[in-house]
């Protein structure tokens, strides 16, 4: 049987939360078995896109979409479609022109696939509002829709396609095996960042309002009224990233606080941790806070994160309305009944579970076969 041919679309090959489920994917999937190649919104080098054209991949280009584009965008998809060869499915993971870039991949006669990776709630009401009426008529667009979570599949796709025979849940598999927790990875880390024994919370993603750190350091600057020595680690990039250290000057942090950036040593970071953090206004399912699990780390979530990313008994979800001083008490708690577990033990249920890298593969393969023997003759 011949691979079967994917192309990817979305916006950018950084590294966010589904950009670095596809590369986990790619790097687990045999090219032979399933080919991956990538249609990105910019002309902006990603920081995949190396090791995507080193695993094979290629990487084509449109210009990014802004609505005023319409017919440009549209155009642009067209020529494009009908000029890149065959492939047996067009993947689409950039939502807001989704509808479009679908639309022109059937008529150019592949199959095709919208995904969900965020729920309602991601981004600011009227911005959501403004995306869910250009990205609905995807509804009526693709041959078959994935979503992360369900709630993430009924928000963007609605209960009718979610309750189908057209609608699947990937998980977002990791590399669990990466995660497990590594004594020397956390000395190493802390010897880097100047840290010693106390104690460190950390985070991972992007610098935007849906991350909500600005109530992460609120909770920081509580946990600070206990411990004064302990660290808070960020990790990511993002527009509100000056707004950031502006805060953390503001309410005296920035001793404490360490923004580093983009990193490609996640898994080690994550051992140098204690706490994992997570209180996002919504999400669909944060492939980071699987990653953490992984690690065997305690973990709190706000509840906007969906409960399907609960996958072993060390997460915590509270509320953004309990105030920062629940949420310090609450990692306090945490961090403390923590110090007593095997935390390589603890990620074991991950390495187990269908969040397992392996395990997502190996559905995602199932689910491209079945819609090629079901959709092609259709």
């Amino acid at each position: 049987m011949s691979a079967i041919r994917v192309l990817h679309v979305i916006r950018k090959m950084d590294r966010g939360g589904a950009e670095t489920m596809l590369m986990n994917l790619m790097r687990r999937i045999p090219r032979e078995e399933a080919a991956f190649d990538y249609l990105v919104h910019t002309d902006d080098h990603g920081d995949y896109d190396d090791e995507i054209a080193g695993l094979g991949g290629s990487i084509w280009r449109l210009p990014a979409y802004n609505v005023a584009n319409f017919f440009h965008y549209k155009k642009a998809c067209r020529e494009l479609m009908a000029s890149i060869g065959h492939f047996d499915i067009v993947h689409g993971h950039q939502g807001s022109c989704a509808p479009i870039y679908l639309s022109e991949a059937k008529r150019a006669g592949f199959l095709t696939i919208a995904h969900s990776h965020n729920a309602d709630g991601a981004i600011p009401p009227l911005q959501m509002a403004a995306f869910n009426m250009i990205s609905h008529p995807v509804r009526g667009v693709a041959d078959y829709y994935l979503g992360c979570s369900m709630q993430a599949g009924l928000d963007r796709f609605g209960k009718k396609i979610v309750d189908s025979d057209r609608f699947s849940l990937l998980p977002n598999g990791i590399d669990s095996k990466v995660f497990a927790f590594s004594e020397e990875a956390r000395k190493a880390i802390r010897d880097e960042l100047g840290i010693g024994s106390e104690p460190v919370i950390g985070t991972v993603g992007r610098l935007t309002r849906q991350k909500n750190h600005t109530f992460l350091l609120e909770i920081f600057s509580r946990m600070l009224e206990v411990d004064h020595n302990i660290k808070l680690v960020i990790v990511g990039r993002g527009e509100l990233e000056d707004d950031l250290r502006q805060k953390c000057d503001l309410l005296g942090l920035s001793s404490n606080v360490k923004m580093l950036g983009v990193r490609k040593d996640v898994p080690a970071l994550m051992s140098a941790f204690d706490a994992f953090i997570l209180p996002s206004h919504a999400e669909g399912l944060p492939l980071v806070g699987v990653e953490a699990q992984a690690a065997g780390l305690p973990c709190f979530f706000s509840t906007g994160v969906p409960r399907d990313v609960a996958i072993s008994d060390t997460v915590t979800f509270l509320d953004l309305e309990s105030g920062a001083k629940h949420w310090s008490d609450a990692i306090w708690a945490g961090i403390s009944n923590a110090s007593a577990w095997n935390r390589f033990d603890r990620g074991r249920v991950i390495r187990e579970s269908d969040y397992d890298i392996a395990s997502s593969a190996r559905k995602l393969v199932d689910i491209y076969r079945m819609c090629i023997e079901r959709f092609k003759e259709a």
